[in-house]
Formats: C-alpha cells, sequence, structure tokens
C-alpha cells in the first residue's frame, strides 16, 4: 500500500511539473516549437536589385525576417515629424534620389546619424497623408565597426 501511495505522490508531482512548465512557457508568450521566421540578407553585391525585387514584390516578404546593414539616417519634415532610414547610396542625379533602403522604425533607441549599422526587422504597410508606405519594423539595431560599401550600383 505504501509503495502505491509513494508512486501515485511521484506521479502527481511529475504531473504538476510537467503542466507548470507548459503554463510557464505560454506565460512568457512564447509558443513551444514555434517555427522562426525566414530570414532574407540583403548583402553588398547586388543590393539595389535585392531591396527592389522586395519592394516590387512586397507580399512575398511581409512574413519575413529582413537583415542588411547601411548608414542610419534620419529626416525631419517642416512641420517637425522625422522619418528615420537605413540606406546605401546609389546611382541619381537629383539629391537624395539615389538613396537605397528602407525607412526604419523602432522601440528602442536610435542610432546616431551615419552611424553605419546591421538592422534585422520585419517589414510592415503603414498609411499617411492618405498613401500607403512601407517600413522595417527594427527588432535589432548593431552599430557596426567595420563598414560595408556605402556606394552600390547594382
Amino acid at each position: 500500500m505504501k509503495k502505491r501511495m509513494l508512486a501515485f505522490v511521484i506521479s502527481a508531482w511529475i504531473l504538476a511539473l510537467v503542466l507548470m512548465t507548459g503554463c510557464f512557457a505560454g506565460a512568457q508568450g512564447k509558443k513551444p516549437n514555434a517555427p522562426e521566421p525566414p530570414v532574407v540578407e540583403i548583402r553588398d553585391k547586388l543590393f539595389i536589385a535585392q531591396v527592389n525585387e522586395i519592394y516590387t514584390n512586397l507580399d512575398e516578404y511581409l512574413d519575413k525576417l529582413i537583415r542588411y546593414e547601411g548608414l542610419f539616417d534620419a529626416f525631419r519634415y517642416e512641420d517637425g515629424g522625422m522619418v528615420y532610414m537605413v540606406i546605401r547610396y546609389g546611382p541619381g542625379c537629383c539629391g537624395n534620389d539615389g538613396n537605397v533602403g528602407f525607412e526604419v522604425i523602432s522601440d528602442e533607441p536610435y542610432p546616431n546619424q551615419d552611424d553605419w549599422v546591421r538592422v534585422e526587422g520585419m517589414l510592415e504597410r503603414y498609411e499617411e497623408w492618405g498613401e500607403t508606405y512601407v517600413r522595417l519594423r527594427v527588432s535589432v539595431f548593431e552599430i557596426m565597426e567595420e563598414w560595408g560599401e556605402a556606394y552600390v550600383d547594382q
């Protein structure tokens, strides 16, 4: 009888531990064995082509993690609003029409102007002034010591 009672108590403890582990995983917002989103890494070579491919076929990239390096840039509108970007310089003729990259938004502090950064995040659409735009919701800003190619032509 004592062996049965001991086996029952041990089984109950094991069951309680298993259930608590599942509850804690859910409480932390983690899904067990949740697949990581596919990663699209934009590299120095063909930088412009890859960025254009993403803009052209945006729906195919909205559920993928985008990772690339570039210069952090900030632009202030006349009304005081700010736009933040991570870009590279491409061919152009008139001011900033040669900037290649994405507008970025983050809950974390932004890097300094002209810092070379690696960003990682998910693309999202948003509306402003009656127009639809695309930006990268950044989950990682990493300031890099070594720069990649700031000027790209393909």
